[in-house]
């Protein structure tokens, strides 16, 4: 699966070619349904608030959704560019696709997305999605 680690109330999971921290309430579940990607899950009280997809095919949904605002910039040195759509009820969707800068050949992308998140639970989504590094 991955080792975790804890460090200053945080769980650090370490994945294949990457880590990132998540609060100790959220649960990690990995799945390969075929061999060339590899998908983890994250849930907060039997909830999934996020999902992760690691290959080098990534999809974007939301980079075409009205109403999407899109940022691009840097996660702890790794390109990345996201997208945000907010309901007139205040809930979110969000996707964010970040570039590796290893010459590895797999995985090319870490590619994450939470659909229909209050403010606060999306506050931990990104939490989890700002903390991912390379290793």
């Amino acid at each position: 699966m991955g080792f975790l680690e804890e460090r200053m109330n945080q769980l650090v999971y370490k994945g294949e070619n990457f880590s990132l921290a998540h609060p100790p309430k959220v649960q990690i579940s990995k799945s390969s349904p075929v061999e060339d990607f590899v998908a983890y899950t994250f849930t907060l009280q039997e909830k999934v608030i996020l999902s992760l997809y690691l290959g080098n095919h990534p999809s974007l949904s939301l980079q075409t959704s009205e109403g999407s605002e899109k940022e691009t910039g840097q996660i702890n040195g790794l390109s990345f560019e996201s997208y945000r759509v907010k309901s007139n009820d205040g809930l979110q969707d969000k996707e964010v696709l970040i570039k590796f800068t290893s010459l590895r050949e797999w995985p090319l992308y870490a590619h994450f997305r939470y659909s229909q998140l209050s403010a606060e639970v999306a506050q931990i989504a990104d939490s989890i999605i700002s903390s991912i590094q390379e290793r």
